[in-house]
């Protein structure tokens, strides 16, 4: 079942636009695998089941600012926002969910939450927000939860905008586009591991600092504001530690792409063809701004489960190339 809302609009002779679509859409019946009773002779049986709700927009402003007989710009922009709820998954069975806590952190397809919640191992903290040490001096995790592990976050942007910008002057041409992910977690397990093993730049600052600032609280329930940084980081990362600290946020804005070109258009160039062009393209340049110390946007594997999460992952490649094109 799925509502869905339009409007469509042309100002200026068609030198401004808008295109918006409002949607709010829910799915049921998914199907689901569940653990077959033991003596049944089956490890699993599959059910049809669920009810899962997404809502949200899309929206696409064109505009064309300028235009001469010589020059001319075009700039379009697009958003979108997709919510999404999982209102049920089995009815007889609510404690049901698809994935399982692992090494820290798991991304758990459950009733209430959303498709790709993230649950990790947060500090154990007291009401104040203080981290509770232990009597040795060394950061607790939470215990309230399944596995140590509670809701961090979920890794799906909350905006998703790309703007592109397209110049002519005479023959020669450019495309700029910029894309940008707002909102959203991502992980990284990469960091995890080189601070918990003490071979990261952090580390090593921590280390020549001497001790490093904290915000606790002792098990005598005094105050500590500093600690030793092996003691901090015997605590944290690893494999099955507290992964509060590595994660987050998925936000950036990049450069995707720019392109430069020139066309050739008379035949007295070449007669053999009837227009020629040469251009050069530059994919993932750069980025403007992200908080992340990876790209936000890699992931471990092709899995749902498995995006904006960064496990020893190549980083992201900066591509160039020269594209011709001809037209006979």
């Amino acid at each position: 079942m799925a509502n869905e809302y339009g409007l469509e609009a042309k100002f200026f002779k068609g030198r401004l636009g808008l295109d918006f679509t409002l949607y709010n859409g829910v799915s049921t019946n998914q199907f689901l695998s569940l653990a077959a009773a033991s003596g049944t002779g089956y490890t699993t049986y599959y059910v049809n089941a669920g009810r899962i709700e997404n809502k949200g927009f899309e929206l696409a402003l064109n505009a064309e600012p300028f235009r001469t007989d010589h020059f001319s710009w075009s700039t379009s922009l697009n958003a979108s926002r997709n919510q999404n709820k999982i209102i049920e998954l089995i009815a007889a069975n609510p404690s049901y969910q698809v994935g399982s806590d692992t090494e820290g952190f798991a991304s758990l397809i459950k009733a209430g939450g959303s498709f790709n919640d993230v649950y990790i191992k947060h500090f154990a903290r007291n009401a104040s927000g203080q981290i509770m040490l232990s009597a040795a001096g060394v950061p607790l995790a939470e215990s309230n939860q399944t596995n140590n592990q509670s809701l961090a976050g979920n890794v799906n942007p909350k905006l998703l905008l790309g703007w592109t910008n397209n110049f002519n002057y005479r023959n020669f041409f450019a495309s700029v586009l910029v894309n940008g992910k707002f909102g959203g977690i991502a992980f990284s397990k990469t960091e995890a591991f080189l601070d918990s093993y003490g071979v990261s730049e952090r580390t090593a600052a921590a280390r020549d600092g001497g001790k490093m600032p904290i915000n606790a609280v002792g098990a005598d329930g005094v105050a500590v504001t500093s600690i030793e940084p092996y003691t901090y980081y015997s605590a944290v990362g690893d494999r099955n530690k507290i992964m509060e600290p590595y994660v987050f946020s998925r936000t950036n804005v990049r450069l995707g792409q720019f392109v430069l070109g020139y066309t050739f258009k008379s035949k007295s160039v070449n007669p053999v063809f009837k227009d020629a062009s040469v251009s050069f393209v530059g994919r993932n340049l750069f980025f403007f701004y992200k908080k992340a110390p990876f790209d936000p946007e890699q992931a471990m594997s092709t899995s749902n489960a498995l995006q904006s999460t960064d496990v020893f992952g190549l980083p992201s490649t900066r591509s160039y190339g020269i594209n011709l094109k001809v037209t006979f």
